[in-house]
């Protein structure tokens, strides 16, 4: 976020959480439309570089409880508010949808097998369409301790156990689902956190999760699996954080 959005101590004097109806200039993100920040200062002057948000006015009152500290919980879509932090997905939907395939329809398929055919070039796409789209919605730091951790955890299993346990999961197609499952997946905007601190907890658990699960069972959905019990704890965590406000 540039500097001349951060709250400053004069801004903040000039936000009332709760009071008479005045013009509140909005701060949101383009794609989410989640609140970053928010004034009644007349004298603002939001930045004019990036293209990353969206600044608009509204007339009213501010939703009870939200505050610069917890701005982001909220959506505005130029009219309305609306808590995110409570609308939010307890499971990521296309996680349940791939789950319930094997007991559904008792495919016994792996949704990742045929990315053992992926060529260099689009495992290259891949990455780099997964980098972008992981920045953009601020998740970044998601996959990347997701990624750390599972393949902390193989190589682990590679010097002090069992190597030919571990070296599956450094081949295709079980490299490229770990790609494509830290960046269009573990990064789920609805269903993830999004503070950094919590994101990196977040991929951790996921990542210590696939592992104990493959473990354990060698079950192909391990994966998906450890993301909808790392789902659960999330909308957990986020039920806890609402109580306390």
């Amino acid at each position: 976020m540039s500097e001349t959005m951060m709250p400053t101590e004069e801004h903040e004097l000039a936000v009332n959480v709760l009071g008479a109806p005045r013009v509140l200039t909005i701060v949101t993100q383009v794609k989410s439309n989640r609140v970053v920040y928010f004034t009644d200062d007349a004298d603002y002057l939001p930045p004019t570089d990036g293209d990353w948000y969206y600044v608009s006015s509204t007339l009213g009152d501010l939703p009870k409880g939200m505050s610069l500290r917890n701005c982001w919980r909220w959506r505005f879509n130029g009219g309305v508010f609306t808590d995110a932090g409570a609308a939010a997905r307890g499971a990521q939907p296309a996680a349940l949808a791939l789950l319930g395939n094997f007991y559904v329809f008792h495919s016994g398929q792996s949704w990742w097998g045929a990315l053992s055919e992926t060529t260099p070039l689009g495992v290259f796409a891949l990455i780099a369409t997964g980098v972008g789209i992981a920045d953009r919605v601020g998740r970044m730091p998601g996959a990347l301790s997701f990624l750390g951790g599972y393949y902390l955890l193989y190589t682990l299993t590679a010097f002090l156990g069992d190597p030919a346990r571990a070296a599956g999961a450094f081949r295709p197609p079980d490299l490229n689902a770990a790609l494509f499952f830290a960046f269009f997946m573990v990064t789920d905007p609805p269903t993830s956190p999004p503070r950094h601190r919590d994101q990196i907890i977040y991929g951790l658990i996921v990542a210590g999760l696939s592992y104990a699960i493959f473990a354990a069972t060698g079950a192909i959905y391990f994966l998906i699996a450890a993301l909808l019990v790392t789902n659960l704890w999330e909308a957990l965590r986020r039920s806890r954080l609402r109580s306390r406000h």
